[in-house]
């Protein structure tokens, strides 16, 4: 019966009552589910072994919980080029989800396999190779969207460009900016205007990473640089 059924999206259960069992035997269809299942997310369904009285035509009991897992994200990962040249692009493409989902993303280098990238999305981490890696192209859509850069695990040792999109308030985050992996000491905001420009992250006065940035509201970078320099734009502002 449905009791013997757990749903979650992203570690978050997410109750059945209004999910309907039919079937008989050994054949069952779990319907009714388009209005639980119709935000991004990574959802895990499980049948239950203990208590639920499932056995065969020979009494033999289901002896561990049956899972069935997979993302539903608009949400898409292509590496392009060759050799020392390539490009990751991560993007919204608004297929098969809705464009204007708030997509939360997260960047930081893989300690537990040397070389590999980790990137965060819809509540699932896959592991990538950076091999050759020289670029990060992000592209939302027009939610709410949020990139996050950690460098706790060692600089991110590409050109970076956070594409926030249209509408929304897009936020970047860098986190762990004086962590002593890193390398940096400083960083320069270059701003072409309120919402468009890049990020010079410093060793002194030698650039070691860039990133640039477009569509953007927010942007956060914690730590205890040595130095900041902001480059505003040549017009009549007020900045705080």
């Amino acid at each position: 019966d449905l009791e013997d059924f757990t749903l979650s999206r992203n570690g978050t259960p997410i109750s059945l009552e209004t999910a309907t069992l039919m079937g008989s035997g050994s054949n069952y269809v779990l319907g009714n589910l388009s209005s639980l299942t119709n935000s991004e997310g990574n959802y895990v369904l499980t049948l239950r072994a203990e208590e639920s009285g499932i056995e065969s035509e020979l009494g033999s009991k289901l002896k561990a919980d049956v899972l069935e897992d997979w993302l539903f994200s608009s949400t898409t990962l292509v590496t392009t080029g060759s050799g020392r040249n390539r490009t990751l692009a991560i993007t919204d493409t608004s297929q098969p989800g809705p464009s204007n989902t708030n997509d939360h993303i997260e960047l930081r280098m893989d300690l537990d396999n040397p070389g590999n990238l980790l990137v965060t999305y819809e509540g699932r981490t896959v592991s990538t190779s950076a091999n050759g890696l020289s670029s990060i192209v992000v592209n939302t859509g027009t939610g709410d969207d949020t990139l996050v850069l950690d460098l706790e695990n060692g600089p991110l040792p590409f050109l970076i460009t956070f594409n926030g999109g249209t509408g929304g308030n897009d936020t970047l985050q860098i986190k762990n900016f004086d962590d002593a992996s890193d390398g940096f000491t400083a960083y320069t905001v270059n701003y072409a205007n309120p919402t468009d420009g890049n990020v010079q992250f410093r060793s002194g006065q030698i650039v070691t990473n860039t990133l640039i940035f477009t569509g953007l509201d927010p942007l956060t970078i914690d730590g205890t640089p040595t130095d900041i320099i902001f480059n505003l734009p040549s017009k009549a502002d007020t900045d705080v």
